[in-house]
């Protein structure tokens, strides 16, 4: 059960992108740009997922404090 308390839905959110964004580049045959294309989404995804830290505490926060309600 402690497993499931630390179990944080971004990490998986995350985990998927990036592996969905490599399988893509990895064994469809796209040309250079779109390899860039899916690399940059990748890493707005993972950016707004997990955004600055102080930003991030403040959302987490915030979601936190919403869910006690």
């Amino acid at each position: 059960m402690k497993f499931l308390n630390s179990f944080k839905i971004q990490n998986v959110i995350a985990v998927i992108v990036i592996l969905g964004g490599y399988i893509i580049i990895s064994f469809v045959e796209v040309s250079e740009s779109e390899s860039q294309q899916i690399n940059n989404l990748m890493l707005i995804v993972v950016g707004y997922l997990f955004g600055s830290s102080k930003s991030s505490n403040v959302k987490d926060e915030t979601i936190s404090d919403l869910s006690k309600k």
